[in-house]
């Protein structure tokens, strides 16, 4: 896979990045919208999990030319870190990653709606693995030439 295909990747985790921020600003929600947060909590927590598997499969590609085509995204993990290892690069970030992996299924598929907290946690924990991917491959930051 063209290498270049890692900012496609980028760019739609961070629309899902950008969506999940406003999803969890209650000033947006509430203030502006005039709605409940509540509201938007489900799609808030998806839209983290989302984001995180769009810039892991960026790092894949950025690393090795290849993402994850696995059904279960728990194979990525795995790819991750083999590829961070191949390039010495510290893989303390992938377990953000690994968190929204276990709580995926929760979060579609529970007949239940996502717990607040839950949801703040997914939120952090997406923005502490965004971090850690520019962290280690500031030039995924760059724009595409």
């Amino acid at each position: 896979m063209d290498r270049r295909k890692a900012f496609h990747y980028r760019d739609r985790a961070e629309s899902f990045l950008k969506l999940m921020r406003l999803g969890a600003n209650s000033d947006i929600v509430e203030g502006y919208l005039g709605e409940q947060l509540v509201d938007y909590e489900d799609a808030t927590a998806l839209l983290a999990v989302h984001a995180s598997i769009a810039f892991a499969d960026a790092v894949l590609i950025h690393l090795t030319g290849e993402r994850c085509a696995a059904q279960n995204h728990k194979e990525a993990v795995r790819m991750l870190r083999r590829a961070c290892g191949r390039r010495e690069l510290g893989d303390t970030g992938i377990r953000h990653f690994t968190w929204l992996l276990a709580h995926k299924d929760d979060f579609s598929y529970l007949d239940r709606r996502v717990p607040s907290d839950d949801v703040k946690q997914a939120v952090d924990h997406t923005e502490k693995f965004t971090a850690w991917v520019y962290n280690v491959l500031p030039d995924l930051g760059e724009q595409q030439q």
